[in-house]
C-alpha cells in the first residue's frame, strides 16, 4: 500500500496523470482484496475519471472491470453488469483478445448470480472458446469453472462435473494452485448436490 501511496504522490507532483490514475486503481485493489468495498469504490472512481480525461481506452477498460468487481461485492448487480458491458465494448473495439477472456468471464459470473443463466452461459462459452483459440492455458480454468457453475445452477450436474474436471486438469498441468483449489471446491459442490457426501468431503 505504501508503494502505491508513494506513486500517487509522485504522479501528482510530476503532473503524470496516468501514473496517478494507476496508483489510485492499485490502492483500490488493495482495499478490494481486503474486503473494504467503500474505500475501493472511491479509489476506482477517481482513477477512472482521470483515465477518461486522458482518453486511454485500455486503461479505461481495466478500471471499469475493477469498478464492476467492487459493485458486485456491494451487491449492486445491475450497476456491475452495466459497467462490465461498457468495459467489454471497449475491449471488443480494441480487438484485445487477451482481455476479452476475463471480461466475458466476469460478466458471465454476475449474470449467473442474478439468475440470467442463458446470458451467463453465452458469455462464459465465448470466454472459454477465446481462451482456447488464443492458447491462454493459464486463464483457461476460469471460464471452465464459471461455465460449470452455470450448469450446476441449471441442475446439469454431469456437464458441470465434466467442466470442473477439465478445469482441474488444466490448472494442475500448469501449476496454477488458485485455479486448482477453485476446481476442487466446485467438484465438491457438484458431489454434494448429487448426495455424494463422501466425495464432497
Amino acid at each position: 500500500k505504501s508503494v502505491y501511496e508513494a506513486a500517487l504522490g509522485l504522479g501528482r507532483q510530476s503532473g503524470n496523470q496516468l501514473m496517478e490514475a494507476e496508483a489510485l486503481n492499485n490502492l483500490g485493489l488493495v482495499h478490494y482484496y481486503g474486503g473494504e468495498a467503500g474505500p475501493a469504490l472511491g479509489f476506482f472512481l477517481k482513477g477512472l475519471a482521470l483515465k477518461r480525461s486522458i482518453g486511454d481506452l485500455r486503461a479505461i477498460a481495466r478500471s471499469l472491470n475493477n469498478l464492476a468487481l467492487v459493485q458486485e461485492m456491494m451487491g449492486d448487480y445491475a450497476a456491475a453488469i452495466a459497467t462490465h458491458e461498457e468495459s467489454l465494448g471497449i475491449i471488443r473495439r480494441l480487438g484485445d483478445q487477451g482481455s476479452l477472456v476475463p471480461s466475458l468471464n466476469n460478466l458471465g459470473n454476475v449474470f449467473e448470480k442474478t439468475g440470467r443463466y442463458g446470458e451467463a452461459a453465452t458469455a462464459c462459452r465465448e470466454a472459454l472458446e477465446t481462451a482456447e483459440a488464443i492458447g491462454d492455458l493459464w486463464v483457461l480454468p476460469y471460464p471452465l469453472n464459471s461455465l460449470g457453475q452455470v450448469m450446476l445452477s441449471l441442475n446439469q450436474g454431469v456437464q458441470a462435473e465434466a467442466l470442473f474436471s477439465r478445469g482441474l486438469e488444466a490448472s494442475r498441468a500448469h501449476g496454477h494452485r488458485v485455479a486448482e483449489c477453485l476446481s476442487l471446491k466446485n467438484l465438491g459442490s457438484t458431489a454434494a448436490q448429487r448426495g455424494d457426501a463422501a466425495t464432497a468431503v
